[in-house]
């Protein structure tokens, strides 16, 4: 049996995407089995010397999302480092409602279970400017990235 690795709040991560291209994100919230992570708004890179922290941490990350933990505790995600992070604002998350069908947003909390506040109601091409409510894995995660690189012309 693998031995599992640990991982903690503030650890950086290389993701796996395609053709031997890799993405950066950082841990910001662990919760049970989950974490809450950012990942960068960064051209893919293929080796580890060519991310630079500082260049990434001054844009806005391109993704927020609430995942299981597996990726990271398998090795899959190899951790690369370690910074520092402050308060965590969390964003606000969308989801069709099952009754009216109609999409709403509300506000992300440190339980990866759980959304709170006001629900406010949001058109279907608004969607796109939030995080979808759930949790992920690292295949929807990745995907999710691509998607993203892709619409900022970075892939």
């Amino acid at each position: 049996m693998a031995k599992k690795i640990r991982f903690k709040i503030g650890d950086v991560f290389i993701i796996p995407l395609e053709d031997n291209l890799k993405g950066v994100g950082r841990v910001l919230q662990i919760d049970e089995g989950t974490i809450f992570i950012e990942i960068y708004r960064m051209k893919p890179i293929r080796d580890i010397s060519e991310y630079n922290y500082i260049e990434v941490a001054n844009d806005k990350p391109i993704v927020f999302s609430w995942c299981y933990n597996d990726a990271l505790q398998n090795g899959e995600w190899e951790i690369i480092d370690n910074r520092n992070v402050e308060e965590v604002d969390m964003p606000y998350f969308w989801h069709q409602d099952a009754g009216d069908r109609k999409d709403y947003i509300q506000k992300g909390t440190t339980d990866s279970f759980r959304t709170f506040g006001e629900r406010i109601k949001i058109s279907k091409n608004d969607i796109f400017n939030y995080e979808p409510e759930g949790i992920g894995n690292e295949i929807s995660v990745r995907n999710r990235y691509l998607k993203r690189l892709r619409e900022a012309g970075l892939n």
